[in-house]
């Protein structure tokens, strides 16, 4: 019998600072620049909120493929110990970029008192946006021969996507004289493992259709020139705010992180 190496999943507790909880999705960025949830947890609204940071590509570095559904269920078991002890008054999911439809996978699990939904930017991953973020990996990293095909099952593309950086980042230490089996790179592949393994789950979800259960409050905010489209029905009362965002990501999210820290003052 093949034992699977399943992912610990681990939210983080960044703030304690009330019965309001703020569950985000998002990522360590490979640029500089702060994380959502850590800009959330320094804003003067983060006094009165316990703020939990999720990081599917961080916690699915070392794992096998797990498929969007169980990665949600993983996240809501994993927080409903402390839900239960906790007992918040509502709790808010914030879903980042492509962590979207993971936020609402969990929000669509969770057990609590006023479970809401604001999905930052939402981009929903396929099959375009992967070959999309390979492409730009694989021009950073030197390579000029084409990708490759990324077709069968989600684990065979996986499986494909890390065989090509992990060629592409040997070629790229030889090119710069450098050891291609040292640390560093070696942990710049396992990163990419996580942060590919999530996008292929959450491809496959979508292409699949999965949408939530659940008809739970939701809002998004995103570029006023680039609305987001949900990929299932709008629930009731849904509403999507624009905002002029700057083109560098960083400066987007230190903005969106003050648009959200006005938006939980405002729901206080």
């Amino acid at each position: 019998m093949i034992e699977l190496r399943l992912p610990a999943l681990r939210p983080q507790r960044l703030t304690s600072g009330g019965r309001r909880w703020v569950l985000v999705a998002d990522f360590q960025p490979f640029a500089a620049g702060r994380r959502l949830a850590e800009l959330l947890a320094a804003g003067a609204a983060s006094a009165e909120l316990s703020i939990l940071q999720l990081d599917p590509a961080q916690d699915l570095i070392g794992a096998d493929y797990l498929a969007l559904p169980e990665l949600a269920a993983g996240y809501a078991d994993a927080l409903q110990a402390e839900l239960s002890a906790d007992q918040p008054a509502e709790v808010l999911v914030v879903g980042y970029c492509s962590a979207a439809v993971l936020a609402a996978g969990i929000a669509d699990r969770l057990v609590a008192n006023k479970v809401s939904m604001l999905l930052l930017r939402p981009t929903w991953p396929d099959e375009s946006l992967i070959a999309a973020v390979l492409a730009e990996i694989r021009t950073e990293l030197g390579a000029t021969d084409p990708a490759p095909a990324l077709t069968g099952t989600p684990i065979q593309r996986l499986d494909a996507v890390l065989a090509q950086l992990h060629a592409d980042l040997r070629g790229f230490a030889l090119a710069h004289q450098l050891d291609p089996d040292s640390r560093p790179l070696l942990e710049l592949l396992d990163r990419y493992r996580g942060w590919f393994g999530y996008l292929v789950s959450a491809c496959d979800a979508l292409d699949l259709g999965w949408q939530p259960d659940r008809s739970l409050p939701l809002q998004i905010f995103s570029d006023v020139a680039l609305p987001a489209a949900l990929p299932w029905p709008a629930p009731a009362g849904f509403r999507q705010l624009g905002f002029q965002l700057p083109e560098a990501e960083a400066d987007a999210t230190e903005q969106l992180a003050l648009a959200v820290g006005e938006h939980l003052g405002r729901a206080h």
